[in-house]
């Protein structure tokens, strides 16, 4: 690094290194405004001159930089050399102070020292110990008298450690209005958490059960937070820091135990002797429940003889025998008026709740259960037929004759409608047991294909065919003729017997094309039918699975952040199964697309006229005036000629016309 230094600097520099100064010019030379500036002509030799000078002034330039550079560098070695040779102020090692320590001194020092550093540390102790001391005095019970604290007592008192309170969060206007409040944050928290379960659960507004805290009840009171704003419970402490409730309870507490003492003993009681034989004690017995018959009679209020009652009276000589017994006074109808409808709709809600509960009950039978019930009920119809044949048998031999005048005549019409008991018809026991074991083939082969639903239906069902059993082969047995040539089938039992004969005839032909979509359809059908039946199972087993992590006390232990999240995990492992079989499922999947295009109008469109109609939307272009008029004469002619019929065109009225001037009945075939 290049230092400068003044003509004065370096001539003292010079005296103290015993040099000769450096002469200074005191006379001032004459400024370069007294001497005229050197002018130069345009011409080639002024150009020349000017080029001269210049030059000679930079070389002067250039030497006087070099001078001033070798002078620097001159007194720098002067003053490294005298710096080199200076001699060091002060004491070199070898040299001994006249006042050195010596080692006792030194230890005496030392200790003096540490005592020093001793007494220091203690005097910065007290003085934290008054610090603290005066810290601890200024914040006191008797200061926080009068705040107040924004939650209940028993929500403090709930926790086995303290309450952590800090100062509410609030804005300058709510702080002048309401003061101070000490809240807890967790605290605050778990009420917004609470609100938040509470509004998820939607319950009904309306609960006739809900009081007031002084017993009353307000009308529309889910708006008295909207209008009053809700309420907080709250308290304020005290000169000890307590709540005044606290204080209240504990003396009420106290009076207690001082009214009612305690007594404490320590007699331990008598052990008693258990007996190994029962004891005479009256054992309840459950009574068997009677059935009543709830069967009764439909009385018919326009019928004109009434039933008879079924009184016993004792029998009087005196009083004429009377063929019947005398008509008791009609029973008033009740009118649309006097019926009371109030109560129906709970009626129906109960009536619901039992045929739930009765389907949850219900024990669906498997096919071979189902078999075995329906041939105990046909044994049963048989056996009850036989028997019915024997007792007409036996009351034809033993019954007189009837006997037929005008009076049962005109009695016979005046009495109810009564409905038509089932006809007893005389059949052998071989015949029914035949009819019994014909029956038992084709529900072995149809077994697996009935779908059973309840007891309730399977009862239901045999109990309508016991009462409509016609002895003989069942509905679709093979008839056998004692020819032994088939009988040709007929078109006298529908359509299906019309197509089975045309099919047995070849006449039929069968579309392979429809026969796919039909299995196709079926397909989907039963693919439908079986993810409905595993999402059903799902929401069961979900529902168990509830249901005994419910029983089991497991929610009890957790929170109910915990308890969120875990019907969050069980949510996302259920989706994840049923994504699982989606996928197994659809593995299988053969879907059928049918691509239809429909324009404005609903008319079907060809491929190609649905690709000019979807390349003019998506240019956003479309047909010219010509083309677009084209196309709707188009399109009408084609409604015109669907609506137009066959049986009304010019031929056929004028055929129609001409049969109706001759009075001649005919039908046009097409």
């Amino acid at each position: 690094m290049e230092e400068s230094l003044s003509l004065e600097e370096t001539n003292k520099l010079r005296i103290s290194l015993g040099l000769k100064p450096l002469k200074v010019d005191t006379e001032s030379k004459p400024s370069g405004g007294a001497i005229g500036e050197k002018t130069y002509d345009n011409s080639v030799e002024g150009h020349e001159r000017r080029a001269v000078d210049n030059w000679k002034q930079h070389e002067t330039e250039i030497q006087k930089e070099a001078t001033r550079k070798a002078k620097l560098d001159g007194i720098k070695k002067a003053r490294d050399v005298a710096k080199r040779f200076a001699q060091l102020e002060g004491k070199g090692l070898g040299e001994e102070e006249e006042n050195e320590e010596d080692t006792t001194t030194w230890v005496k020092k030392m200790k003096r020292r540490q005592k020093k550093l001793a007494e220091r540390m203690a005097k910065d102790k007290e003085e934290e110990e008054e610090r603290a001391l005066r810290e601890h005095k200024e914040y006191t019970a008797d200061q926080l008298a009068g705040v107040r604290v924004g939650h209940d007592l028993d929500e403090l008192h709930e926790g086995e450690e303290g309450t952590i309170l800090t100062l509410k969060d609030t804005t300058i206007e709510e702080n002048e209005e309401d003061g101070d409040e000490l809240v807890s944050t967790e605290l605050a928290e778990r009420e917004r958490l609470n609100e938040r379960m509470e509004l998820k659960k939607k319950k009904p507004v309306y609960n006739a059960y809900d009081d007031d805290e002084n017993g009353e009840r307000s009308v529309l009171a889910q708006y008295d937070e909207e209008i009053d704003g809700k309420k907080k419970k709250r308290f304020v402490l005290d000169g000890s820091g307590n709540s005044a409730d606290i204080n209240a309870h504990r003396e009420e507490v106290i009076e207690k135990l001082k009214a009612k003492p305690i007594k404490i003993t320590l007699d331990l009681p008598k052990p008693e002797v258990v007996s190994d034989y029962a004891m005479n004690t009256n054992i309840r017995k459950s009574k068997k429940k009677k059935s009543k018959s709830t069967r009764k009679k439909t009385e018919d209020d326009d019928s004109l003889a009434p039933p008879p009652e079924n009184t016993q009276e004792a029998p009087d000589t005196n009083s004429m025998e009377v063929d019947s017994a005398p008509a008791s006074a009609p029973k008033p109808k009740r009118t649309y008026k006097e019926t009371s409808f109030v109560d129906d709709e709970d009626l129906q809600d109960s009536l619901a709740t039992q045929r739930r509960a009765a389907l949850k009950k219900r024990k669906i039978l498997k096919p071979d259960a189902f078999a075995r019930k329906l041939l105990e009920d046909a044994a049963a119809v048989a056996e009850e037929v036989l028997d019915e044949a024997e007792n007409a048998m036996v009351d034809d031999e033993e019954e007189p004759g009837l006997i037929i005048d005008e009076t049962t005549e005109f009695v016979a019409n005046l009495r109810a409608a009564v409905i038509p008991e089932r006809k007893n018809i005389k059949v052998e026991a071989s015949r029914i047991t035949s009819m019994a074991d014909d029956w038992v083939e084709p529900l072995n082969g149809d077994i697996e294909d009935m779908e059973v639903d309840s007891v309730d239906d399977v009862d239901g069902k045999a109990g309508h065919k016991s009462n409509n059993i016609t002895p003989g082969p069942p509905d679709g047995a093979p008839e056998f003729s004692s020819t032994g040539l088939e009988e040709e089938m007929t078109m006298s039992r529908g359509v299906g017997a019309t197509l089975a004969m045309l099919n047995q005839r070849g006449l039929l032909k069968r579309d392979e094309e429809a026969e796919n979509k039909v299995q196709l359809l079926r397909d989907r059908q039963n693919f439908n039918v079986q993810k409905r039946l595993r999402e059903v199972e799902a929401e069961e087993k979900a529902k168990s699975q509830r249901l005994r992590d419910r029983q089991s006390g497991k929610f009890d232990r957790m929170s109910a952040r915990e308890r969120e999240e875990h019907a969050r995990w069980e949510n996302k492992q259920r989706d994840l199964q049923e994504a699982r079989d989606l996928q197994t499922r659809f593995k299988e999947y053969r879907p059928d697309v049918n691509l239809q295009y429909k324009d404005e109008f609903g008319r079907d469109m060809t491929p190609k006229e649905a690709f000019k109609h979807l390349s003019h939307q998506f240019h956003g272009k479309g047909s010219g005036k010509a083309k677009t008029e084209k196309r709707l004469k188009k399109i009408e002619d084609e409604k015109k000629r669907e609506a137009t019929s066959s049986l009304n065109t010019n031929s056929a009225s004028a055929v129609q016309a001409a049969a109706k001037k001759g009075k001649q009945a005919g039908v046009r075939l097409m």
